[in-house]
């Protein structure tokens, strides 16, 4: 009865072992690369890269990976909070229906990513655009919104509005791909067209 009450303890150690440490079949890759170039896309996955040079570019991402992650972020409720910089080009942007990235870099952010989704200029009020999801494949951003109209019933302010959302990223990335709720891709905001410091 002893043996079988110590086999039976021992293997509960060696499961419990196995699940917090990870079982080696498990995390076994099936790359026929390098192994630096297997370390060098670790490092690319688990967040590790250099800061963008320029605008992100619409990228949609790859369907041979299915990884996806869930990264750190939080939605910026109160405009008045973001930086200067960012809000003055901000003023700009809102007009035009897209996203646009604010390179750490160029607006003095650190390591936080800022991105602008707006869906543009609307006649009046009651137009809204919240973040549905927000994952990251192969370090592509891929942002899903959820656009409302106003009722045509509903009493609106008559007065232009720009409904818009601001995202802060804890962590860079190498693209952004935006759609809606019903798979309508935004497309990158220009800066051509905005005034000069």
């Amino acid at each position: 009865m002893r043996k079988i009450f110590f086999l039976s303890l021992i293997s509960l150690i060696i499961i419990t072992v196995s699940l917090f440490t990870g079982c080696s079949i498990f995390n076994r890759s099936n790359s026929s690369k390098p192994p630096e170039e297997q370390r060098q896309e670790e490092k690319v996955s688990e967040g590790e890269i250099t800061e963008p040079e320029q605008q992100m570019p619409a990228e949609k991402p790859r369907e041979d990976t299915p990884r996806e992650d869930t990264p750190e972020y939080e939605v910026i409720e109160d405009l008045d909070t973001l930086p200067e910089k960012i809000a003055e080009t901000l003023e700009h942007l809102k007009r035009q229906r897209g996203y646009f990235v604010f390179n750490p870099k160029d607006y003095g952010t650190g390591n936080d990513l800022y991105v602008l989704i707006s869906a543009g200029e609307k006649p009046t009020g009651g137009y809204s655009i919240n973040i549905d999801s927000l994952t990251l494949q192969n370090n592509t951003l891929k942002v899903v919104v959820k656009e409302q109209e106003p009722a045509a019933e509903d009493g609106v302010i008559q007065v232009i509005t720009y409904p818009l959302v601001v995202v802060k990223m804890y962590d860079l990335i190498e693209g952004i791909y935006v759609i809606d709720e019903d798979n309508e891709e935004f497309k990158g905001i220009t800066t051509k067209n905005l005034p000069s410091d």
